[in-house]
């Protein structure tokens, strides 16, 4: 999926359309940038901003659409009203959701919009967004008020959508010991946690992002900005000092899972390893506690041919399936994070045990009635098979079923670890081929 980007370039890769294509690649979609403005900052001070021309602006947005089809957009730092009212005209015939943060200014201090600009994103850009993003204070620059608790919050969450924007969410509101997130999308909905310390750059672009990857997967705004309020709170809580200044939120979790699916996708004749069903690669969060909330593709890897494309974004319940077996076989081995389900045949096996694997089995014939009914196969399987083994497994198979396709799954400590036995049994197999040759 292509998500494009509009906004500010960083030259310290911390916000702007760095921050949003790192996001963006650790969700597993392709970004598109458009800058509008290239700033001097990083992570300790803001030194100055160039606007780019407006004519510059419009040809970055008229190379990338007519390219590319895009399935979100999210719009950042647009500095003037002439910028502001190029995208607008630019965006306006898309049919892509859009979600638009409104930076007024940076983290450090610098102006990142110009007090001319106001009016044309409120009148131009405002009513083509699915959701706005501002904080607090942006908040208040938008409806002109004062947005001090949550009651101001619901005020200019409702007014940011009377002037034409679909949902808005104004985050970081004051609440006693809590820091709120209100939300409004015709009906309010408050995300209240424990205040985070605020010296930390990048979680606003963040935020934005995730939010516009999930909409590009077809998810709700609301929807999308509650999975992106727990993603960033991981982030900032896991936020890292990379430069003198201020710490810097960390990339979303699922950025070791897209990196694993890369690596994946380039093992030799892994294709011969895709089952029928295709294969699904997920990570768990070690509090995670069911398959939603559990990192997976939305959609597959798939075979095309002799080469493994990914089909799909990684997100929170991108699996019901694979997340099932980990959430299962967690239950006796909390150490096992991630999985992937390759094909089965005597020869995977066989590689396996080569590899001095621990194997595991299951009988889908046992399988009771009601659990076939209830959708839940593969979690009693995986169940069964780690509750009958002594160490963990590195891998549970099952030899099918009337209409169901024999299947083995990998499991390991994280991603990179089911990659290497991936890997593994790949090449014994083709080491016991005649000559080398492919799978069979």
């Amino acid at each position: 999926m292509n998500v494009l980007f509009v906004g500010g370039s960083d030259p310290s890769g911390v916000s702007g359309v760095q921050r949003d294509a790192r996001v963006a690649w650790s969700m597993g979609a392709h970004p598109l940038s458009v800058v509008t403005a290239v700033t001097a900052q990083n992570t300790s001070e803001f030194a100055g901003v160039q606007p780019v021309r407006r004519k510059m602006v419009r040809q970055q947005l008229d190379a990338v659409l007519s390219d590319f089809e895009v399935s979100a957009v999210k719009v950042g730092m647009l500095w003037s009203a002439d910028i502001a009212g190029v995208v607008a005209d630019s965006l306006k015939d898309v049919g892509a959701p859009m979600a638009l943060d409104p930076v007024v200014r940076s983290t450090t201090g610098g102006a990142l919009l110009d007090d001319s600009a106001r009016r044309a994103l409120l009148e131009r850009v405002v009513p083509l967004a699915g959701i706005v993003t501002p904080n607090a204070y942006e908040a208040g620059y938008l409806t002109g008020t004062n947005v001090g608790d949550t009651g101001a919050a619901r005020a200019a969450a409702r007014q940011i959508c009377e002037m034409g924007a679909a949902a808005a969410v104004v985050t970081g509101v004051a609440s006693g010991g809590e820091v709120v997130d209100v939300l409004y999308d015709g009906r309010f909905q408050e995300m209240g946690g424990r205040r985070l310390d605020s010296g930390h750059r990048g979680g606003g672009c963040t935020f934005s992002a995730i939010i516009a990857c999930h909409m590009a997967a077809g998810r709700a705004a609301a929807e999308a900005a509650v999975l992106a309020r727990d993603a960033v709170r991981v982030s900032i809580l896991e936020s890292t000092s990379l430069g003198a200044g201020r710490r810097v939120a960390a990339d979303p979790r699922g950025s070791e899972l897209a990196l694993a699916i890369d690596r994946l996708a380039a093992v030799p004749y892994v294709a011969r390893l895709i089952p029928e069903c295709q294969t699904n690669f997920v990570y768990a969060a070690p509090d995670s506690a069911s398959p939603d909330q559990v990192l997976g593709i939305a959609g597959r890897m798939v075979r095309t041919g002799d080469s493994v494309v990914r089909a799909g974004m990684v997100v929170p319940g991108g699996s019901r399936h694979v997340a099932s077996a980990v959430c299962a076989v967690r239950t006796r081995f909390p150490e096992l994070l991630s999985a992937a389900n390759i094909r089965y045949s005597a020869g995977v096996v066989s590689a396996m045990v080569r590899e001095g694997f621990v194997v595991a089995f299951y009988d889908r014939g046992r399988e009771p009635l009601d659990v076939k009914g209830s959708g839940s196969s593969v979690a009693w399987g995986v169940s069964e098979a780690a509750s009958a083994s002594e160490a963990a497994p590195d891998a549970v198979c099952h030899r099918g079923d009337f209409g169901k396709e024999p299947m083995t799954i990998i499991f390991g400590a994280d991603p990179g670890e089911v990659v290497s036995k991936i890997r593994r049994i790949s090449d014994g197999m083709r080491r016991r081929a005649p000559g080398g040759s492919p799978l069979s």
